[in-house]
């Protein structure tokens, strides 16, 4: 699936929502963030910091996690945690949006194809331009949500071998 197609479905993602995309110069040294989602009056915005342009896996994460929270939010995610409830709930934000991004970025079709061309989960992550822990989260949410016949060329009917 490549890194140009991935970043070219999260760019038609925005444009189709209609989300405004601003990089902004310094905004990971000034406020300690990569990306960041607002809806501020009737246009929803993702900021991302300009040097994540030069930066391709963190770029299609970042962008993917900040779309995942105007896709999955409800509410301003945004005010600082002062209790447990707002923790637990910033917390429960960021695992929808992550959930968002693994699906978008590995479609279930896309995570069957890429199993059985590669031999190894870093290899599916270096095919898609993107970390293993993407593709970690990825199995993990098809396993938990719901089930996936993972038809991995290499393990499937290999007898057991005693070591």
């Amino acid at each position: 699936m490549g890194v140009t197609k991935t970043l070219n479905r999260l760019y038609k993602y925005v444009d189709e929502q209609e989300i405004k995309l601003k990089y902004v110069n310094d905004l990971e040294y000034k406020y300690n963030l990569c990306g960041l989602y607002a809806h501020t009056e009737d246009t929803p915005v993702i900021l991302l910091d300009s040097k994540l342009e030069k930066d391709t896996k963190k770029h299609i994460s970042i962008l993917a996690e900040e779309c995942g929270h105007y896709a999955t939010s409800y509410g301003n995610n945004i005010n600082h945690v002062n209790n447990e409830n707002s923790r637990v709930l910033l917390e429960k934000c960021e695992q929808r949006a992550d959930k968002w991004k693994c699906s978008f970025i590995i479609p279930d079709d896309i995570l069957k194809e890429k199993l059985l061309e590669f031999d190894s989960l870093l290899e599916v992550a270096s095919d898609l331009c993107i970390s293993v822990d993407i593709v970690l989260n990825r199995l993990n949410l098809s396993i938990t949500s719901k089930p996936l016949i993972l038809a991995y060329r290499r393990y499937i009917n290999r007898p057991y071998q005693a070591t």
